[in-house]
């Protein structure tokens, strides 16, 4: 029988517990949150660039589409101006306004929805109608609102279709549409908007 020489008096019980937040966990810890912290940064600078880039590009364009549109407008004055000259110098002029509304919201430092302005408006680009012509635009985070002249009634319902291709505007409701007679003849003025717009917009 072996003899014994030392009795642990120390059970497992109490024995003190071991600490749960340790040195190198909070170190791990303040790791990972500087890593995000740092990634948060790099991605905000990178969708910023992108944003001056499409500032410059949209700034570029509209110089360009002015200076065609004071030709044209030189034209006009000089030349008794036929049916394509005022179609196209009308084209121009709407070009023109919607470049102007987007680099203004664009260059809105207070306005909150920049990134999605953007990608809506780069996808109403692609589902443009030969047959509409938008004269007014609001966007924001839950409102959409449309305002122009369309050639025929039918012309407004078969262009929202399209809005299903668009991953921006196809999960928008719109529950206000309001078709009116415009001044101009041969063209019928529309409002589409996710609610109802107030008087005065």
């Amino acid at each position: 029988m072996a003899t014994k020489f030392s009795i642990n008096l120390l059970q497992a019980e109490l024995r003190p517990e071991k600490p749960f937040l340790t040195l190198p966990k909070v170190v791990g810890a303040w790791a990972i949150l500087l890593g995000l912290a740092v990634s948060g940064s790099w991605y905000v600078n990178d969708q910023n660039r992108q944003l001056q880039q499409q500032l410059s590009q949209l700034n570029a364009a509209s110089n360009q589409q002015q200076q065609t549109l004071k030709q044209l407008q030189a034209e006009l004055e000089t030349h008794k101006p036929d049916v394509k000259l005022t179609e196209e110098l009308a084209k121009l002029q709407t070009l023109v306004q919607h470049k102007k509304t987007i680099y203004a919201y664009l260059t809105n430092t207070e306005h909150t929805y920049i990134g999605g302005y953007a990608r809506a408006m780069s996808e109403l680009a692609n589902i443009h109608s030969n047959d509409i012509s938008i004269e007014k635009i609001s966007l924001g985070e839950n409102q959409m609102t449309f305002k122009g002249l369309a050639k025929s009634a039918e012309s407004v319902p078969n262009w929202l279709s399209n809005f299903e291709k668009s991953p921006v505007l196809s999960n928008k409701l719109f529950t206000h549409f309001e078709l009116s007679e415009s001044e101009q003849s041969d063209f019928i003025q529309f409002t589409v908007s996710t609610n109802a717009v107030k008087e005065g917009e």
